[in-house]
C-alpha cells in the first residue's frame, strides 16, 4: 500500500512537471513542483532587490562553501524557483537552502539570513526554518503575516516565469493544504486526502516549504 501511495505521489509530480512544460504561456502556475493554485498577483511588474553581505559569526565555523551558501541565499532575488527548466533543477537560492538544511545548526544559519537576506531570501529561510525548527519558524513568520510588501516570485517550469505577489499571499493563503507536521511527506499528505491533486500553498500550513525543501 505504501508503495503504491509513493507512486501514486511521484506520478503527480510528474504530471505537473510535464503540463508546466507544454503550458501555452498564459497558463497559471505556482512555485511549486505540485500543481498550485497561484495568488493574484500585485499591480507592479518589478521589485527592486539590494544585494547584501550577512556577517557570520566566527563560533559557527562554517566553511567556505557553507559562508557562499549563505550569501546565496541571503542575496536570493526571488521566492520558490525550486523546478526550473526541462530539468527541474533548483536555482541557486534553494539549492543553497538546502545544502544549509544538512547541518545541525542550520536554524542559527536560518535565522541570520531571516535577519539580514533579501526580502526573497528570508521568506526562503523561513521554509528552513519550518522543517528544522517550528518553533523559531511561528516565532518569525509572525511578523511577515499581513505584509502587503510585493516580493518577486519564481513560478518555474521550463523557464524562470516571474511574478510579483504581496508577502501575505504568500504566508497565509485560504483553503491552504495543512501538513500534519513539519515533515509529512507528499505521499502521507495524499494518503490523508485522497482525489485531491489541486494544491494551494502557503508557508504556514506547510505547502511552501514542502515543495522547496523537499520530503
Amino acid at each position: 500500500m505504501r508503495s503504491s501511495l509513493l507512486l501514486s505521489a511521484a506520478a503527480l509530480l510528474l504530471a505537473a512537471a510535464s503540463a508546466a512544460c507544454t503550458a501555452s504561456p498564459s497558463a497559471p502556475r505556482g512555485p511549486a513542483s505540485v500543481e498550485a493554485k497561484a495568488p493574484p498577483p500585485v499591480a507592479s511588474s518589478e521589485v527592486a532587490v539590494a544585494s547584501v553581505v550577512v556577517p557570520i559569526p566566527a563560533d559557527l565555523a562554517l566553511d567556505a562553501d557553507a559562508q557562499a551558501a549563505v550569501q546565496t541565499l541571503a542575496n536570493a532575488d526571488a521566492f520558490g524557483g525550486e523546478a526550473v527548466g526541462y530539468s527541474g533543477e533548483p536555482v541557486p537560492a534553494v539549492a543553497a537552502l538546502r545544502q544549509l538544511l544538512a547541518r545541525a545548526d542550520a536554524n542559527r544559519v536560518l535565522l541570520l539570513v531571516v535577519e539580514h537576506g533579501t526580502l526573497a531570501g528570508q521568506l526562503l529561510a523561513l521554509c528552513g526554518l519550518y522543517r528544522v525548527d517550528p518553533a523559531a519558524f511561528q516565532t518569525e513568520v509572525a511578523a511577515y503575516r499581513g505584509m502587503a510588501t510585493p516580493v518577486r516570485v519564481n513560478l518555474g517550469g521550463c523557464g524562470e516565469e516571474i511574478q510579483i505577489m504581496p508577502v501575505s499571499t504568500l504566508v497565509e493563503a485560504p483553503g491552504a493544504m495543512q501538513l500534519a507536521h513539519p515533515k509529512e511527506s507528499l505521499a502521507d499528505w495524499s494518503r490523508r486526502h485522497p482525489g485531491n491533486h489541486s494544491l494551494v500553498l502557503d508557508l504556514l500550513g506547510g505547502g511552501y516549504p514542502l515543495v522547496i525543501v523537499g520530503s
